[in-house]
């Protein structure tokens, strides 16, 4: 409608017009700070995650390890086991048998 009537910038000045009688502001461009640079620590290693687990499987100084695995990230090979109790699917205080209830009974219900 607004092409065939005024063309193209027609179009754009009356949007403009509903946004700004909306109470909006349209932001064309934006200038953003340089960006900091962000030191990183190296990926945390099975060592020292060893360090935190318990003989039972579940994890100790919790707050600690996830702060060391927010600083560092993790070794491609421990991502698959840490991500599901970073994510909640298994809670720190799981204990191996625990972990093994709870496949147990995804594999039951998926079927």
């Amino acid at each position: 409608m607004f092409f065939c009537n005024g063309g193209l910038s027609s179009f754009i000045e009356a949007i403009r017009r509903l946004i700004s009688d909306a109470g909006f502001e349209l932001i064309t461009q934006l200038e953003l700070p340089e960006r900091s640079e962000v030191k990183r620590d190296k990926p945390l290693k099975e060592a020292i995650v060893l360090n935190y687990k318990q003989r039972d499987g579940s994890y100790k100084e919790v707050n600690k390890l996830k702060s060391l695995i927010f600083r560092g990230g993790l070794e491609m090979a421990l991502r698959r086991d840490l991500w599901n109790f970073l994510l909640g699917v298994f809670g720190w205080e799981y204990t191996h048998e625990d972990i093994v209830n709870v496949r147990f009974c995804v594999v039951v219900f998926a079927v």
